[in-house]
């Protein structure tokens, strides 16, 4: 395993203000709060360099297009891969183009087909459709036995899962970064129409590891809780109209699982009036061609084409089933987070729909609830094609990819995300430049952006031959994170580890490292641009080394930069690295500008009460700017005018409670209402919420809380 970092810089262009560099280091990808309308939610634009893969997920490249001998229209072989590469800590990007039809292009890209035979070549402006799957190129080399091993286990080698390589970067839409490690839950199916739908359709995709063990298990109703370690539940064709079981399958949710209902399960769940009503007030009323009951086969629309659950490419079949579409039954009104995938068209019967997702609960992720009519896309009749049933099994399949929250349940990739902020300490002459004499202060932090801890956590610099290690080595830890300075570290090769052994990042933690360093010797300047860095072993120790490659010097002293000809100062560019794995080298550029977006919520006690007077701190963590705020007599804050593609950690402190959950971290997007804070003056054991609220605040100043 030799996984790299994933960068994401940002910048500040002035060495007079705060020196900052936003260095992400995504260790194993990145889990972010998921809103309520995931599902209709934008993509982002992020560059992908040269060396990465892509998936194809779109039928001309991943089944029977030009060129192809694929006996398959769709080779579904292409999700079990997926998966595979998941569970082998290797995250995924999930590209999916805001785009306005459903079968429009992703992206476009340079790229040649490594895998598979007798297909789509790609070259110079290949398209990709259909949500395609990216292995970034810091992860190929981890992948790529993955693949080989995958395509090995797989009798001929034009059912092969086809790869492209990238040969030169470009920018492609990134819908989520996927780090969980899909595990179903399949529930039993009964009724008398046919049994293991499910579980089919995941062998023929090859869910399976490389002991042929599969990703699924077949569960008793009883077996779901809460805190089951799942990342989602099928229920393929439940039959059970008992009510006590749903409302487990509904915790399940709501405690950030996935729940995928089909065919006659539409009916069992949604119109249980006690525990059901995922979607609707009053539930749907029911279509179906066994018994018939009134269903249609029109032209197939799709309103929100950019979902996940929507991304294959073609028609959906129009398959038969006991349930097969559903509408809403008498005065009842579709939910705030139920969006329609697919529906009938036609003025009459525009109604009807055939597959829809809301999603509940307040877990950072997760919470989805898929419901899809049909029965089994495996069956033909004279109205269906095969690639239209094939899209129908691959929506159940999309499903199995979209995030899920399953703290410690070991589901997911640890992602750790890196910031360092940098300041002048001592600048003996004030023309704010690192000149021989000045001291440097650097600040680091490291904060565990997933639900999986990272034991072992280490991280090691040898300290530029210019930069003499002053200290202090101050080391601090929070919300369950456990970490002390190493009292022998001096920045040399012989002691390069900052952390004494055994440190811990949380779910949710922070640890963050402080030094100093000195300027001293004026002579050849090391090229940190080309720094290098050795991965992350299995142990979670990430280690970086700098090299002696010599850019230009006079007289062994560096060449002028912007020093005024200064000879014992280090100009700025001395300073610049394009190094992702050095903590203390400093690049100076531009931030990027965005957008501002707001960020509210509210602080609420263990009844649901607000809680006045509540300290709320929110902390750009790649600018080190720290905004404040205070919580009104409802318990609501916001902060308004935060740029977007920054990533924000936000805390909360009262004097009178205390938080189970008093710090949460997000890349912020687009605006966010929906955090909760839940405090207890007692004991704590409520865990923190996010859920829909907004509030007000005066971000840039400490309020005083009083209470």
């Amino acid at each position: 395993m030799n996984p790299l970092c994933n960068i994401f810089e940002n910048i500040n262009s002035e060495f007079r203000k705060l020196l900052t560099i936003t260095i992400t280091f995504v260790i194993f990808g990145a889990v972010g709060i998921t809103s309520a309308f995931a599902q209709a939610g934008t993509s982002n634009p992020e560059p992908i360099d040269a060396g990465s893969y892509i998936i194809a997920m779109d039928n001309a490249k991943q089944g029977q297009g030009t060129g192809c001998s694929n006996t398959e229209a769709f080779n579904l072989r292409a999700y079990g891969l997926a998966v595979r590469l998941l569970h082998g800590n290797v995250p995924l990007k999930w590209a999916i183009a805001n785009k306005a039809n459903k079968d429009d292009a992703d992206f476009t890209a340079n790229a040649t087909r490594i895998t598979g035979s007798n297909c789509q070549n790609g070259g110079v402006n290949t398209s990709f459709a259909g949500g395609p799957l990216i292995v970034t190129s810091e992860y190929a080399a981890a992948a790529l036995p993955i693949i080989t091993t995958f395509n090995g286990e797989i009798t001929g080698t034009s059912n092969d899962v086809r790869i492209y390589q990238v040969n030169a970067g470009f920018v492609a839409p990134i819908r989520y970064t996927l780090t969980h490690k899909p595990l179903v839950a399949i529930g039993p199916d009964g009724g008398g129409f046919g049994n293991g739908i499910h579980q089919v359709l995941f062998d023929n995709a090859k869910l399976r590891d490389a002991a042929n063990a599969p990703y699924y298990q077949n569960v008793n109703n009883e077996n779901i809780q809460p805190t089951s370690c799942f990342t989602i539940a099928t229920q393929p064709h439940a039959a059970d109209t008992a009510i006590s079981y749903i409302d487990e399958y509904r915790a399940f949710a709501e405690a950030g699982g996935n729940l995928e209902l089909q065919c006659y399960s539409v009916d069992v769940f949604e119109n249980n009036a006690a525990f059901g009503r995922f979607q609707t007030t009053l539930g749907w009323t029911i279509f179906g061609t066994n018994p018939s009951s009134g269903s249609v086969d029109t032209p197939l629309v799709y309103p929100n084409p950019a979902m996940p659950f929507n991304q294959f490419v073609g028609d959906l079949a129009n398959q038969d089933g006991r349930v097969t579409e559903f509408s809403l039954a008498g005065g009842s009104v579709l939910r705030p987070s139920t969006l329609i995938a697919a529906r009938n068209s036609t003025p009459d019967h525009s109604n009807k729909n055939v597959a829809t997702v809301s999603r509940i609960g307040n877990a950072i992720a997760g919470g989805n609830v898929f419901e899809l009519g049909g029965h089994s896309y495996y069956r033909t009749n004279v109205t269906n094609t095969e690639i239209g049933r094939l899209n129908g099994q691959r929506m159940i399949l999309n499903t199995l990819l979209i995030p899920a929250y399953r703290p410690n349940c070991g589901l997911s990739i640890p992602s750790v995300k890196a910031f360092k902020t940098v300041r002048m300490f001592i600048d003996e002459n004030g023309n704010t430049l690192p000149n021989y004499g000045d001291t440097v202060e650097w600040t680091l932090n490291y904060i565990n952006d997933s639900a999986a801890s990272v034991p072992n956590f280490q991280v090691s610099d040898i300290l530029d031959a210019r930069l003499l290690y002053q200290g202090p080595l101050v080391v601090t830890a929070t919300a369950g994170s456990t970490a002390a300075a190493n009292p022998s570290y001096d920045g040399t090769a012989g002691n390069p580890n900052m952390l004494a052994a055994g440190a811990t990042l949380a779910p949710g933690g922070r640890i963050t490292i402080k030094l100093r360093t000195k300027v001293q010797g004026f002579g050849t300047i090391l090229n940190q641009g080309t720094g290098t860095g050795t991965g992350i072993p299995a142990g979670g120790v990430k280690t970086d080394t700098a090299d002696s490659t010599t850019p230009g010097t006079v007289a062994g002293y560096p060449i002028d930069g912007d020093c005024d000809n200064a000879p014992i100062c280090l100009p700025q560019n001395a300073y610049q690295t394009g190094s992702t794995t050095d903590p203390t080298g400093i690049d100076l550029g531009t931030a990027p500008t965005a957008a501002p977006a707001t960020v509210s919520g509210k602080v609420v006690d263990s009844a649901g009460r607000g809680i006045a007077r509540a300290s709320v701190t929110l902390l750009n963590a790649g600018t080190g700017e720290t905004s404040y705020a205070v919580t009104n007599s409802f318990g609501n804050f916001a902060f308004a005018g935060m740029p977007v593609g920054e990533f924000y950690v936000l805390t909360v402190a009262s004097k009178r409670h205390r938080f189970a959950t008093d710090q949460y971290s997000f890349q912020l997007e687009d605006n966010i209402s929906n955090i909760t804070f839940v405090g207890s003056t007692g004991r704590f054991d409520e865990p923190g919420m996010i859920s829909p609220m907004q509030g007000s605040s005066a971000p840039g100043k400490r309020p005083e809380p009083k209470e």
